[in-house]
């Protein structure tokens, strides 16, 4: 059978649909177009083409189809998806000034995330029940003794090592997230996310309120943060490999940093520059961030402070109170896809500096005081929004 599943667009494998409401013989029960490519799909358009048959019959509204705990998963993951383009897009940008080359973009990885996800079987590769119904959402019947009913034979996996990739996957993530959960919450305000655009998701994680569901960091996210931590560290052995000496630790070990304010305000450097090439000035302050490609360039165009204003907000809080503000900041960016190295060099903002400092005394006043401070736009439906982990809370 040839064409693209109806569902997913992907290549149709043989399974079609009849139209039962023209007689045999009529070509209208059997569309062209009505393939799929597995029964997945074949099923959920059943259940939707039953849902519409009795919403005419009966003069009934249509109703929304209950998801299945794997079709909720296959969903979430799209939400990791579509957040990685639309980080690589940039986050400042409104869905609304989208180019149709970045919104197909987007709808690409969506459907694509989601068909993969689909696609991947649970361990055993049966298919969980009551994922199977006619037309009209009814499950059919198994003969005992016999063969399958037509249509109801299992379809063969041409997916396999989308399924293997999957189920390791699984793996991964459930071992990384396990580690995440032992891992104690910090009990502090980070000086590396004062610059985020709202008050209140500052107060959000200060207080350690509970993200909304589906929003924690899983495992995915996880991986791409080892992946900086790793990217730092093989730049920080490239650089002193360049003859500069860089330090990371003070005399007891510890990751350099700052805490103000009974600790309530933290922020750990990535290193210190204390010699080095000619050409620069030392101390300096050190700071590096892996990006994908599209933030990469994005920061190549238009420079940290307008293409990332948190960083450059970072870079300011960390120079201010680690007395580093005499010499510029070294800022370093690799590029994940390609590993090139953006560099810049960042003198010390006093004025951003300052806002910072009287912004992370205001989040904690108003936390331990009880006050919800007033949110950064008049909209649920902000692009930010979409992507804070607190939209549901925040908006309830």
């Amino acid at each position: 059978m040839r064409g693209k599943c109806w569902v997913c667009s992907r290549q149709a494998r043989g399974l079609g649909h009849t139209d039962n409401r023209h007689p045999i013989g009529n070509p209208k029960r059997y569309p062209l177009d009505w393939v799929f490519c597995s029964r997945r799909c074949q099923d959920a358009f059943h259940k939707m083409y039953g849902n519409w048959v009795d919403a005419q019959r009966f003069n009934q509204e249509v109703e929304m189809i209950d998801a299945s705990d794997v079709e909720r998963t296959a969903m979430r993951s799209c939400l990791r998806a579509f957040g990685d383009v639309a980080g690589d897009i940039g986050f400042d940008k409104p869905l609304g000034a989208y180019s149709e080359k970045e919104a197909l973009q987007v709808i690409d990885a969506i459907v694509t995330r989601y068909t993969d996800s689909m696609a991947r079987l649970p361990p055993g590769g049966q298919v969980p029940a009551g994922a199977r119904h006619d037309a009209y959402g009814r499950r059919p019947v198994r003969r005992s003794g016999k063969r399958p009913a037509v249509g109801d034979e299992l379809m063969l996996d041409f997916n396999a090592s989308a399924s293997l990739s999957g189920r390791i996957e699984a793996l991964l993530d459930q071992a990384l997230e396990q580690e995440r959960d032992a891992t104690p919450p910090r009990q502090y305000l980070g000086g590396s996310r004062l610059g985020v655009s709202c008050e209140r998701q500052l107060q959000f994680e200060y207080a350690q309120a509970s993200v909304d569901p589906g929003k924690g960091f899983g495992g995915r996210l996880l991986r791409i943060f080892e992946r900086g931590h790793q990217t730092e560290a093989m730049v920080i052995r490239w650089l002193r490999m360049a003859g500069f000496i860089l330090k990371t630790e003070d005399a007891d070990g510890r990751q350099f940093g700052f805490s103000v304010a009974q600790g309530r305000l933290r922020g750990h450097v990535d290193g210190v520059l204390v010699g080095g090439p000619e050409g620069f000035a030392y101390p300096a302050l050190w700071e590096n961030k892996c990006l994908g490609s599209k933030s990469w360039r994005e920061l190549q165009k238009h420079k940290l402070a307008v293409a990332k204003p948190v960083y450059a907000a970072q870079i300011a809080v960390y120079q201010s109170y680690l007395t580093l503000h005499e010499h510029p900041a070294l800022f370093t960016a690799v590029n994940a896809d390609t590993m090139e190295i953006y560099a810049e060099l960042m003198p010390f903002d006093p004025v951003l500096a300052q806002r910072m400092s009287d912004r992370a005394a205001k989040v904690i006043a108003a936390t331990e005081a009880g006050e919800l401070l007033p949110r950064s736009f008049a909209e649920s439906t902000h692009f930010e929004c979409k992507f804070c982990a607190w939209a549901q809370r925040c908006w309830k």
